[in-house]
């Protein structure tokens, strides 16, 4: 589905949202869903008119399994090089034990790893706040987990925010539920700040995108 202007979502994905982002140094992909989405992935690749070679980077905005669960693939079909921040490398990597969640999302990460082989995932790029990676800027966005990323091009206006804050249905804007935020005070601020950059599109981990109209 095409978002915006060089901006696509792969459709049907499972888990957290996935994005495509066409930019002058090649395509870069914004997090990679549950394990078993590359097909998905490769595929709109294609559609989209442009060959699986062309990804550069696949960009993680943080170590939750519903988000990197297909990255290890799809690097090893395109050469993409996967890119996180520093204070995720060790979740990603398996050297950190995972947090402990609590709730309904506490035990589906339970049951999905049960499901799923969790393999350790080796960063090529290892990201800070400020940084750039295929034309879109790093916005260090703590709260959710301490490596927690928000992504913005600025040629679209676009911001990806992965789970540091998300959209209800009717477009409202929702914070990480309770329980599996690693540390709500800091997620709360980060929110607050991804709120304030000044986004023409917000687009998150979860849920709908939201579309900021122009003020009268």
């Amino acid at each position: 589905m095409r978002i915006a202007e060089k901006i696509h979502q792969i459709e049907k994905s499972k888990g957290g949202n996935c994005y495509l982002v066409e930019t002058a140094e090649g395509l870069a992909l914004v997090d990679t869903g549950l394990p078993g989405n590359s097909d998905a992935i490769l595929r709109r690749i294609e559609e989209i008119g442009r060959r699986r070679e062309e990804l550069k980077y696949i960009a993680l905005t943080h170590a939750d399994l519903d988000h990197f669960g297909s990255a290890a693939d799809v690097r090893a079909a395109t050469g993409a090089k996967i890119a996180i921040h520093h204070d995720d490398v060790g979740e990603l990597t398996g050297r950190t034990p995972r947090r402990k969640l609590r709730g309904f999302v506490g035990l589906f990460f339970s049951v999905a790893a049960r499901f799923f082989k969790i393999e350790p995932v080796e960063p090529d790029i290892i990201l800070k706040d400020g940084d750039r990676i295929g034309g879109l800027l790093v916005i260090h966005t703590p709260g959710h987990t301490p490596g927690s990323i928000s992504l913005f091009h600025e040629e679209s206006g676009a911001l990806f925010s992965g789970d540091a804050l998300l959209c209800k249905l009717n477009g409202k804007f929702r914070l990480p539920r309770e329980g599996i935020a690693l540390d709500p005070d800091q997620a709360r601020r980060s929110a607050e700040q991804i709120k304030a950059h000044g986004f023409k599109i917000l687009l998150p981990g979860h849920g709908r995108p939201r579309i900021e109209r122009p003020k009268a």
